[in-house]
């Protein structure tokens, strides 16, 4: 059996026990509000978002690693090496490890505590199972190249469509549209609410703190602040009509 007619082959198998476990996970979770907050997939060794960013080079290390990388070491190391050396016994139990492996890392990120992260781990688990079982059929039949494929095209798919469904960084920039705001320099020596205008063009003193402001008595963006203590020294102005 050739690659081609090999994946096209497994296919029906792949959508019955990857694809529908996957969105009945994922409906189970959702009607139960069990909320599972994954790090960006950009950056999977980190444990925080790096500026909610998507770039090239993030993209790129993540196909890498989690598309190609992760899949084969994992179809290597839980399934082919076990199988190899203890037939489908060994299958079975690489299987187990790797269906426990996940959630030993994803229970942390679940936001709820109790029988939420009981069903998520039950959810996962299931989940996992049925994956499983569809990447070990194909060692099984002697195919397990067909299997590492799926697990990589599987797992870039998800990247893939994880990137454009990133939240990116809403980002907005004052302008120098009329209407749109300017920049005030609060008085040092008032309490007063109201402040004094500054041209955009005009430099402000770098003792001083200076805001744009959008609307009344809201903050937009903070050009200059004294240095910081442990109390930020924001001073909250409204804007002069």
């Amino acid at each position: 059996m050739d690659i081609i007619s090999g994946l096209i082959s497994y296919f029906p198998w792949y959508v019955l026990l990857v694809l529908v476990p996957a969105v009945i996970r994922s409906v189970i979770e959702d009607a139960l509000k069990i909320h599972y907050y994954e790090e960006s997939v950009f950056d999977p060794f980190s444990f925080t978002r790096l500026e909610n960013s998507i770039d090239a080079t993030s993209l790129y290390r993540s196909i890498v690693l989690t598309g190609m990388y992760f899949p084969l070491f994992e179809e290597v190391f839980f399934r082919l090496i076990p199988f190899y050396f203890l037939g489908a016994y060994g299958l079975v139990i690489g299987n187990v490890v790797w269906i426990l492996m996940h959630p030993t890392w994803q229970l942390e990120k679940v936001d709820s505590e109790g029988w939420k992260k009981l069903v998520f781990f039950l959810t996962t688990t299931a989940y996992y199972a049925t994956a499983g079982a569809f990447y070990s059929l194909a060692w099984l039949n002697g195919d397990g190249i067909i299997a590492i494929l799926y697990h990589m095209l599987h797992n870039t798919t998800i990247i893939i469509a994880s990137a454009f469904q990133e939240e990116m960084p809403k980002l907005t920039f004052p302008t120098l549209l009329s209407g749109s705001g300017k920049f005030v320099k609060a008085k040092s020596n008032s309490t007063d609410v109201e402040t004094e205008e500054t041209d955009f063009e005009e430099s402000v003193p770098e003792t001083s703190s200076s805001f744009f402001v959008k609307s009344k008595s809201t903050i937009f963006y903070e050009e200059k602040t004294d240095e910081l203590s442990d109390e930020r020294k924001f001073k909250f102005v409204k804007r002069k009509w």
